[in-house]
């Protein structure tokens, strides 16, 4: 018999109510709090290392960030991960209302490779037009960011998405849209520890090893590469996708692109010059 535990998210209620015909969901709770506390680190961060000495200098580059790094999840979505309907009916990108259901379903689907992307770029038109240095900032950026990676996660457990493939091991847990005949791999689980927990102490670790502007940022790319894709082994493909080149999910193909990357950073990074 499964423990009671293992039957947890066919109790989950992905809604926490309404307010009125609106529903109110525990990944929205989740991503906004992973989202004040990364930002109320990364400021931390920031004004200790003498980055943001003003406030509103702060609240400028914070609302940047988060408003790149929301339109690129939702842009990474569409186009790693989208079908057909994005492009045959382009207000569903960013409306949270289905016309077809006659319901709020909020905005479903967001990427982190794109996330990432888009922050990237947000913090560098803040830094180009502040005149700073892009990677004194992405250094302590980077920092910030497992927290919200933790809460995503948490968010999508929560949210009964990102299944994981069949276990037969002991900690495998059942979800309402995969039956219960197999236990599934708690994917989202795992991604919120090893991305989260894991890559928050190796990147607090690793800071006062790597002095060199850019570097832990190389770090946290190729660390959340391998990470991702090792997480990608345990997950279900979702209905109607396929490997791409037959050997690697998108979630993995998008990892190497950031691996390496964050491996030619680590090479290349070289002291700036005052």
């Amino acid at each position: 018999m499964p423990e009671s535990w293992q039957m947890l998210p066919l109790s989950l209620n992905p809604v926490v109510g309404y307010i009125g015909q609106f529903p109110v969901m525990w990944y929205a709770i989740a991503y906004i709090a992973g989202a004040f506390l990364s930002a109320w680190y990364f400021v931390y961060l920031s004004r200790k290392n003498g980055l943001l000495p003003d406030i509103s200098v702060s609240i400028d580059l914070i609302v940047t960030i988060l408003w790149s790094v929301v339109i690129g999840a939702r842009l990474g979505y569409v186009f790693f991960y989208g079908g057909d309907e994005f492009f045959r009916e382009p207000w569903r990108i960013i409306s949270p209302y289905d016309f077809k259901l006659d319901q709020w379903i909020g905005i479903r689907g967001m990427s982190f490779h794109g996330g990432l992307l888009g922050g990237a770029v947000g913090l560098w038109m803040f830094t180009r037009e502040a005149k700073r240095y892009f990677f004194d900032f992405s250094d302590v950026l980077v920092q910030a960011v497992p927290i919200a990676l933790l809460f995503g996660r948490i968010g999508n457990f929560l949210n009964l998405e990102i299944i994981g493939k069949a276990t037969t091991l002991g900690w495998g847990v059942y979800f309402p849209m995969a039956g219960v005949q197999w236990p599934r791999h708690p994917v989202t689980l795992y991604e919120a520890f090893f991305e989260g927990i894991f890559l928050f102490l190796l990147l607090f670790v690793a800071r006062r090893f790597l002095s060199t502007p850019g570097r832990l940022t190389g770090l946290f790319l190729v660390a959340y590469a391998l990470l991702r894709a090792g997480a990608e082994v345990f997950r279900a493909l979702p209905d109607g996708t396929s490997l791409v080149f037959g050997l690697l999910t998108t979630g993995q193909l998008l990892s190497l692109v950031m691996g390496v990357a964050g491996s030619l950073l680590i090479l290349f990074a070289r002291p700036r010059m005052v």
